[in-house]
């Protein structure tokens, strides 16, 4: 095996190991009977985590076009939402900051 070949099974060994720890974290939180709403923030972490991104949210689109925010946990906390917001489009869905500034 070619030293480049075994760096990326090395890289993704490493991939599948972080997205089963984050996996075992969840079943824990699971096996606890925690509130939805925690379970819902963990996931949105985890996930942002293994993303590697700043800020992530969990919505629920609702047949009125609109979008309920359901988890965003860290940093995507300082995004706050005035209960539901319109949906631009089919798969997106505007969150406005606090001060009506931006959207992601």
């Amino acid at each position: 095996m070619s030293p480049s070949h075994r760096t990326a099974v090395d890289a993704h060994l490493a991939e599948v190991e972080a997205e089963q720890a984050a996996l075992r974290r969840i079943a824990a939180l699971l096996a606890r009977s925690v509130a939805a709403e925690e379970v819902f923030d963990a996931v949105v972490d985890e996930a942002r985590l293994l993303m590697g991104v700043e800020a992530a949210a969990l919505v629920r689109y609702e047949a009125d076009n609109t979008a309920t925010p359901r988890a965003s946990p860290d940093r995507a906390r300082s995004c706050k939402t005035r209960g539901r917001v319109v949906s631009n489009g089919p798969h997106s869905a505007c969150l406005f900051y606090e001060d009506g500034g931006g959207r992601l």
